[in-house]
Order: C-alpha cells, then structure tokens, then sequence
C-alpha cells in the first residue's frame, strides 16, 4: 500500500513540475499582457510632490478621519478626490487643504450646485479663519467678475458654463481670476456631475481641473450610474496625462455597451462594470481617492432602516397606466430594449398614477386622518420628481398645514427663495416638512434635524437616492432611527417600479464593489416591504 502511495505522490509531483505551465505559472504572463496605458496612468497618478502639513490651519473640531483625508490629499500634492460618503463633512476638508494654498497661490475657484452656495460661503469662514467674509465673493448673475480682493470665488456649474445657445464665450470670464490668469486651485464640489465626458458642463470645467496645479474633486457617489464610464472624467482630471480615450477605457472596465433607442433612432451606452478588472479599477482609483463609510468612522450614528411601502391602485388608474403604456413592453431588459419617449410615458403614469394613493398614505402615515397636526415627531422629508407628483404634495400639504409649517422647493423656485425656505426649515421648530425636488435637493445639504425621509418617486440613479437619504443620515443626526419609506406600485399590470428597484439594487452593489473593495454593508434589498395603513 505505501508503495502505490509513493507512486502516486512521485506522478503528482513530476505533473504540477513538468514543462507545462500551471494555472498559477501563466498569471506572471498575464500581468505582462497588461496594457501600456494602464502602467502608465499608474505611474501619472503616482507623481505627485507632496504638500507639508500645517497644523495651524487645521481647526481642532476637525475628526481624526478628517485629519487622515487632509494628510492624504496633500500627500498627492492638492490633486485628490474626497471620496468619503454622504454626511461625513468633505468640506471641511476641502477648505482645510485650500487653507493650504489660497494665501501663496492666488484665490480658489469653488464650483458647485447653486443651492450650496451660500452654504459653502459659510463654512469657509468656519474652517479657514484666516479668510475674512469680505473675501469670499458668491458669483449670482453672469455679469458678475471676480474681485481683485477674492480669496475664494464660488460660482455655479451652469453660471460658469453660461448659454451656449447665445454666444459659446458667454460667462467665460469666470473661468479666470481678475487679473486674467488661470486659476491654480480649484474644487468641483458634486464631482459626479461631470460623469458625462461629452457634456457642456464637464467640457468646461475639466480644462479649469487639469490646469490647476491643485484639483479637489468631492463626491459621495463617485459611480453615480453604477458604470465604471462615471469616473472617466473624474480620473482623467486628475492625472492630466496618460489618460487613454473613453472608448479604451470603457472597452476595458465597463460590463457592455448596449443599445438606447431615442425616437426611431438608437445610440450606444456603456453599462456596468467589467467583473474581471473590476479590482483594478479599484487600484486605480485608490491612488487618488479617499473614502470612508460612515459605519467606519460614525459608530454613534443612528441606524438608517428602509421601508417599500405597496401602494394599492384603483381601477380607473390601473387603466391610465395601461393606456399609456400601450406600446411599451416592459421586459427584464426595460427600459434599455424601449423607446426614450415611451420609457419618459411610463414615467409620466407611474407619477400621475401614485399621486392620489401617495397623498392617502401620507394622510395616514403623517396625520392619522386628522388635519392640522402632524401625528409623528420630528421632520420630514418628501423628494418627488415629476411636476404632477410635486402638484398634489403641494395641494395635499397646504390643506394639511399653516404656510408656516411647511416648505417646497423645486428646480424652478429662484435661489434667493431656495435659500430662505431651506434656512427656515432648518432653524424653525414649527417647520415640520419640505417637500424637495430630487434633482435639484438631494445633494449637499444638512437637513439632519430631519429623522424622516420619504420618496414619491423612483430614478435609474443609485447615487441620486443614496445623496437624498444623506441629508438627513448625517452627522448631526441625533435621532434613535431615521426612518425612510420608498412608495412603491408593482404587480403584473405595471411593474415598472420592481424593475426598477432591481436595477437601482445591481448598480449600487457594482459601484461599491469598485469603490471600496467590497459589496455594500446596506443595501436596498434589505428594506423591509410593509402595507400601507389601515384606517
């Protein structure tokens, strides 16, 4: 018996020692077959002269993890991307690094979504001391120029971009400083903004990014789409060369291209993210990039607990929904096999379908059938998209509440409105609920005195819903629970809504497999489906 085991052993040994390469012999000649360009933006990103510290100009309110992202984005010589999650405080880090360079290197251009302005203003003044008010100049109309005397000058993405349709040169002269010269520092705040390479906008502000001997890019949702595409610009703007053209990157890190049909014509999209160099993806972008989740640093942070909410639909909106989805086959593949204008008419009946059943169960939920008195504690928070689901939360909120009570801000009311709405909502007591828009309210802003996050309505976008339920998940946060509720119609007749749950559920896991190494601690799958309330 021992013999045939030593036979047996001495067989195995000359076979994983023989001339013919093992599975684990051929990885050195894959690593070899790297592509030229992927070592070479490897080694861009790699060189860097790192920034000394200046603990002077770091405020002791700072969080050690702060610190941490501080120390690492001047190691990278001011050219970062602040990565950390929704409601971990990247501005203060941002204006602690520009504290580094604003007073040798000339003012700093901060560009960000107009409804954070006056917020970014504010915390310059509180987190770099040695800037006075008066040198913080908010750019509110394209007429405006820099001032000689400005330390930071914070403008819009769309007031930089100016109109296009008028005169391409419209508002170009705030893409200089007052003297005419480049700005040397510049911060992108929303940095996921810019995930389209062929927009105006991200044509734009990706010239000012590259040329700028400092670059800070801040955003919670990196992937914004769940598509390895989104951080193309993100990356690009921050190694200056090397970059290969997006199709090369896209062949490379995305799952597939697929075909969108747009009126009777169809163009091509990347999607997803390739799972076989989805870690170097994620090597790539740890060079540049600083994250944190806020389990990992936040333990005393309230726990976030998602609810699906099954709205029951009557029959004569079950046959509106049907009527307009007439020429829509709502597969597995929904929408990307269907036309654009019949994906936006689905859209459009999910929201004027739910509005009725959404106002019933917030009757329910919010005020027990009872006017005049919210029935819960604390603030809420409504996000809707569509102008008809914005209509009937208006209608539904003024015959519920005094004027006082509540709020509404869409992505038409002025900033000037924006602003003194949002403020007395954060600072008033008898304040009790906003009603946002989700595009233009789910970023940026500290609504932590909010314990309630509801959602009228749906997007294709992870990170958008993600942003929104950061407002008030957040530090300063200081509820047992937040509590957020995503209402939702389903079933065989219209099931847009699981659809597109699932879809939103797949893209979150892909960006955060890329983003930190690993899938989400919390995803939506674990929302709990709960019946609306019986009266």
């Amino acid at each position: 018996m021992s013999s045939w085991i030593d036979c047996a052993r001495m067989m195995l040994w000359r076979r994983l020692h023989s001339s013919a390469p093992s599975r684990l012999c051929r990885q050195p000649t894959r690593s070899k077959s790297l592509p030229a360009w992927v070592d070479a933006l490897r080694r861009s990103l790699d060189n860097v002269t790192s920034t000394p510290l200046d603990a002077s100009l770091c405020m002791p309110q700072l969080y050690p993890f702060q610190h941490t992202a501080v120390q690492f984005a001047l190691s990278r010589g001011g050219r970062v991307l602040l990565g950390h999650e929704m409601g971990l405080g990247k501005t203060p880090i941002a204006v602690t690094v520009c504290a580094h360079y604003v007073h040798a290197e000339g003012p700093v251009l901060v560009v960000a979504p107009p409804v954070l302005l006056e917020q970014w203003a504010a915390e310059i003044v509180r987190w770099a001391p040695s800037v006075s008010p008066c040198e913080v100049q908010v750019i509110r109309k394209g007429s405006e120029r820099p001032k000689d005397d400005a330390k930071f000058v914070l403008v819009s993405y769309a007031m930089l971009v100016g109109r296009r349709s008028t005169d391409e040169r419209t508002n170009s002269h705030l893409r200089h400083t007052a003297q005419g010269e480049a700005y040397a520092v510049v911060v992108a705040d929303e940095a996921h903004a810019l995930k389209s390479h062929k927009s105006s906008r991200t044509s734009v502000v990706m010239p000012l990014l590259r040329q700028a001997r400092r670059a800070v890019l801040m955003t919670g949702t990196p992937m914004a789409n769940g598509c390895a595409a989104d951080v193309y610009a993100l990356v690009g703007a921050l190694a200056k060369e090397a970059m290969p053209s997006y199709i090369t990157w896209c062949k490379r890190y995305c799952q597939e291209q697929r075909q969108i049909f747009v009126s009777r014509r169809s163009i091509k999209r990347w999607v997803g993210v390739s799972r076989t160099h989805s870690a170097e993806l994620h090597d790539i972008l740890q060079r540049v990039m600083t994250r944190q989740r806020k389990e990992e640093v936040l333990t005393e942070l309230p726990p976030k607990r998602r609810s699906r909410v099954a709205l029951p639909l009557s029959a004569a909106e079950l046959r509106h929904i049907k009527t307009s989805m007439e020429n829509v086959a709502v597969s597995a593949e929904f929408p990307f096999d269907a036309p654009l204008p019949s994906v936006m008419a689905a859209f459009h009946a999910s929201a004027t379908a739910k509005a009725r059943a959404v106002c019933e169960w917030l009757g329910e939920a919010l005020f027990q059938g009872e006017k005049g008195n919210l029935a819960v504690s604390g603030k809420t928070l409504l996000f809707a998209h569509h102008h008809v689901m914005h209509d009937a939360l208006a209608l539904f909120f003024s015959s519920h509440l005094d004027e006082q009570q509540w709020i509404h801000v869409t992505g038409e009311t002025r900033s000037g409105d924006r602003f003194e709405r949002i403020t007395r909502f954060q600072q008033d007591p008898s304040c009790r609920a906003a009603v946002l828009a989700l595009s233009a309210c789910s970023q940026g802003l500290n609504l932590a005195m909010a314990d309630t996050v509801i959602f009228t309505e749906l997007c294709w976008s992870p990170s958008e819903l993600e942003q929104a339920e950061a407002r008030a998940h957040r530090m300063g946060q200081t509820a047992s629970q937040v509590s957020i509720y995503y209402l939702l119609v389903g079933g065989e007749t219209f099931p847009l809504d699981s659809i597109m749950f699932k879809t939103l559920v797949k893209k979150s896991a892909a960006s955060s497999n890329v983003l930190d190494g690993r899938p989400p601690s919390q995803d939506l799958r674990t929302s709990a489906i709960v019946p609306p309330p019986q009266r």
